[in-house]
């Protein structure tokens, strides 16, 4: 029989990565701003029973010409 628990024990708990995929940035023809619309996403590596979501908000790209495969800024935010 344990009669004594032992102490001065420590442990370190990590934060988890969590990711976010499937978000896509929407076509759209020129309407003269540098925002485009988000749509789609689903977090990946949330424990389970932990709530947690995001917020897609919009995307930006770099100038507002007409172009493909222009690259997009997002700024999505974790609830």
């Amino acid at each position: 029989t344990l009669e004594e628990q032992p102490s001065g024990l420590t442990v370190n708990i990590f934060p988890k990565e969590l990711t976010i995929e499937g978000v896509k940035a929407t076509d759209r023809y020129y309407d003269g701003t540098t925002e485009v619309e988000l749509t789609g996403g689903s977090l990946v590596g949330v424990v389970s029973g932990d709530t947690v979501g995001f917020t897609l908000g919009t995307g930006t790209i770099a100038d507002k010409e007409e172009g493909t495969n222009k690259a997009v800024t997002t700024n999505i935010q974790l609830t």
